[in-house]
């Protein structure tokens, strides 16, 4: 659904964080193969990578609670990246 009617993206208002493991051979895995064509398809709408969409292949990883707690650190330093503060903050 996302692929075949998502709208444009408006980099203001949205940003996208997708992630997989490769814990599982395919077709059944732990989605890898899915994930990419979803993160493919909002490039193709619009999202630039690394910048309104974030992308991270745990090596390893698993579609558990256990390992989206191991790499819950990825999403939050793409989202609220770390600024240093400056003499006036």
């Amino acid at each position: 659904m996302i692929q075949a009617s998502y709208p444009a993206p408006d980099p203001d208002q949205e940003t996208f964080y997708l992630d997989s493991g490769t814990c599982c051979p395919e077709p059944n895995g732990d989605d890898r193969v899915q994930t990419v064509n979803v993160r493919n398809s909002f490039e193709n709408l619009g999202w630039t990578l690394d910048s309104d969409l974030f992308y991270y292949l745990d090596q390893g990883g698993e579609h558990s609670e256990y390992y989206w707690g191991t790499r819950f650190h990825v999403p939050m330093g793409y989202l609220y990246p770390v600024t240093p503060l400056t003499p006036d903050s």
